[in-house]
C-alpha cells in the first residue's frame, strides 16, 4: 500500500503534466493530445515497477512522507544497563487539591500504541483497494466475454467488394496486419478490438450501406489498428484498476477515448470524405444506437465503439471546425514523446 500511494502521488505529477502539455497543444492535431495523455498513463503504470527495479536518487528536497517514516524514532532509545538498580525517587508531598483529579485511565496513549493503531488500519485499506482492482478488472472481463460472443456469433464478410475496398485501405495506410470483417446483429455502430490479429464487427445494415460510408467507417477503424488504439485501451483499464483510488487517472483515461476519436476521424477527413456528410452519416450512426434490438456502444472499455452518445457534440464540432490540425503524429514526435516519458 505505501508503494502504491507513492505511485499515486508521482503519478499525479505526471497526469497534470499531461494536462498542461495537452492545453498547449490545443491548436495542434488530436493525435499529438492524445499522445501526452497515453504517456501519461503509460507513465502512471510503470511508476511502480521502476520504484522496484531502479535505484534511489534521494534529494534533500523534501521530507519522505509519513506512512514511509518509521516510528521507531518516536521512542527514546534504551541505553542503561539491565543489571545496574533503578534509583527510587522519594515520594513527592500531595500537592492541594483545587479540581478535579485526573484518573490513571485518562493517561494519553504512548507512540507506540498510536503506531500500532495507525499500521492495524492498513489490512482494511488493502482490502477496500483489491475488491475496487478486482471491480475494475471483472468489468474488463464481463466485456472481453461479450466481445467474443459478439465475434463467435457473427458472420465473416466474404462479400468481394468489402474485401476488395479492405485490401485497398490497408495498402494505403500501410496496415500488414490481417485484418477480419465481421457482420453481426446486436450493435449499432461499428467495433473494433484486437491488437496481433484485429477485428472489425460491423452492424446488420452494413450490407446495405453505399460505397462512401464504407469507405469512410473502414478508415476510421482502421485508422484505430494502424496507430495500435486497442493496446493503449488495455493499457489504461490495468492502470485505472491498479490506481481506481485516483480521480486523475480515471480523468486522463477519458481524455484518451476523447482525443482518440477526434484522431481516427481526421484520418477521415484526411481521406477526402466531406467533413459535412462525415457529420450527417455519424448522427443517424448515434441516433440508431438506442434503438431496442441494438445493445449498447459498449462493452467500450473492451473494444472500441466507433460512436457514442455521450461524446457526439465533441466529435461534430472537431469534424466540421475547418480550421482544424488534422495531421498524424510524426516519428519525430512521437520519439520526442518517447524520450520524455523515459525521463
Amino acid at each position: 500500500m505505501t508503494l502504491l500511494l507513492d505511485a499515486a502521488l508521482k503519478g499525479s505529477v505526471l497526469i497534470l503534466a499531461a494536462a498542461l502539455v495537452a492545453y498547449f497543444l490545443r491548436g495542434k492535431s488530436a493525435a499529438a493530445r492524445h499522445a501526452a495523455w497515453t504517456a501519461a498513463v503509460i507513465g502512471h503504470l510503470a511508476i511502480p515497477a521502476f520504484a522496484l527495479l531502479l535505484p534511489h536518487w534521494k534529494l534533500p528536497l523534501l521530507s519522505p512522507p509519513s506512512w514511509i517514516e518509521t516510528q521507531v524514532s518516536d521512542v527514546a532509545p534504551i541505553t542503561k544497563s539491565i543489571d545496574e538498580p533503578t534509583p527510587v525517587a522519594a515520594p513527592a508531598a500531595p500537592a492541594p487539591v483545587q479540581g478535579k483529579v485526573e484518573s490513571p485511565a485518562q493517561t494519553p496513549p504512548s507512540s507506540t500504541t498510536i503506531a500500532t493503531r495507525k499500521w492495524s488500519s492498513l489490512p482494511v485499506v488493502a482490502v477496500l483497494w483489491i475488491t475496487g482492482a478486482v471491480i475494475v478488472l471483472l468489468r474488463l472481463a464481463v466485456g472481453t466475454w461479450k466481445v467474443g460472443r459478439l465475434a463467435k456469433n457473427g458472420d465473416r464478410v466474404d462479400d468481394g467488394e468489402w474485401l476488395s475496398l479492405t485490401q485497398r485501405l490497408a495498402n494505403r495506410l500501410g496496415i500488414t496486419r490481417p485484418l477480419t470483417l465481421l457482420r453481426g446483429d446486436r450493435l449499432a455502430v461499428p467495433v473494433t478490438w484486437g491488437v496481433v490479429y484485429p477485428a472489425v464487427l460491423l452492424p446488420p445494415d452494413s450490407i446495405e450501406w453505399p460505397e462512401e460510408r464504407r469507405r469512410f467507417v473502414l478508415v476510421h477503424e482502421m485508422a484505430h489498428v494502424k496507430r495500435f488504439d486497442a493496446l493503449t485501451q488495455l493499457i489504461a483499464q490495468l492502470t485505472i484498476a491498479i490506481f481506481w483510488f485516483d480521480p486523475l487517472i480515471w480523468l486522463a483515461a477519458h481524455r484518451m477515448r476523447v482525443e482518440r476519436e477526434h484522431a481516427c476521424d481526421d484520418y477521415v477527413i484526411r481521406d477526402g470524405t466531406k467533413p459535412s456528410l462525415y457529420a450527417g452519416e455519424l448522427l443517424e450512426m448515434v441516433q440508431s444506437i438506442g434503438l431496442p434490438r441494438h445493445e449498447r456502444a459498449a462493452p467500450a472499455f473492451a473494444a472500441l465503439a466507433m460512436a457514442r452518445r455521450s461524446e457526439f457534440e465533441g466529435r461534430m464540432l472537431s469534424i466540421l471546425d475547418a480550421r482544424q490540425d488534422r495531421r498524424t503524429l510524426g516519428r519525430k514526435t512521437a520519439a520526442a514523446a518517447t524520450v520524455a516519458l523515459a525521463i
